[in-house]
């Protein structure tokens, strides 16, 4: 299973919150291992969030889910992720489908998960196009849809996606939602090593 995403790249929508926003950062991904900066970075980062940003929102989420400068609370986190998601920011709407996916801080909805990965997918998210792409391949939260499936993987793998490569040659190999293609197979494969996967490192097979 995959775990959840921070939100470091998208864009501050609030000028008033790009200071905050940017102290969070500083405090949590240069010094993180120092727990007091974990701290005072969550609280600079709850302060944007109040506000209403929708990346600072996200940030405090991942930190209530585990636990990063606060008490961990993966209701709260869920709450957070909420706000966010219906703001429109796709790591939230990921992380949020996650969670309802596999039942993570909040009853588990299969079908509620997997329209959450749609609109993180709708806006380019490469891992949302993973996750959603595994749900039309195994038809869990969703019509099974092999085609469906590959054309998302597909998308994810333009982008570099080791898991989505990976997956590429299963199909190729298969001719699952695609003619079968040993040799596309093959390329697939080697691919998706050049591109860091292995079978410790990915969940996903």
């Amino acid at each position: 299973m995959n775990k959840l995403r921070s939100n470091t790249t998208a864009n501050l929508q609030a000028k008033e919150t790009l200071t905050l926003s940017v102290i969070w950062v500083i405090f949590f991904f240069r010094a993180k291992s120092m727990h007091k900066n974990e701290v005072e970075a969550a609280s600079w980062n709850r302060k944007s969030a109040e506000q209403g940003n929708s990346i600072a929102q996200s940030h405090l989420a991942f930190c209530l889910f585990y636990g990063k400068g606060v008490k961990k609370d993966r209701p709260a986190a869920i709450q957070w992720y909420e706000k966010s998601a219906k703001q429109g920011n796709s790591t939230s709407q990921h992380n949020l489908g996650h969670c309802l996916f596999y039942g993570e801080g909040i009853a588990k909805n299969k079908e509620a998960g997997t329209n959450w990965y749609k609109k993180a997918v709708e806006q380019g998210n490469v891992d949302a196009q993973v996750d959603y792409a595994r749900c039309l391949e195994r038809g869990k939260g969703v019509q099974k849809d092999p085609k469906g499936a590959f054309e998302w993987y597909e998308k994810a793998a333009t982008q570099g996606n080791a898991k989505a490569l990976h997956k590429l040659g299963k199909f190729y190999k298969r001719g699952f939602g695609v003619p079968s293609d040993k040799q596309k197979a093959k390329d697939y494969k080697k691919q998706a090593h050049t591109a860091g996967y292995s079978s410790q490192c990915c969940v996903v097979s």
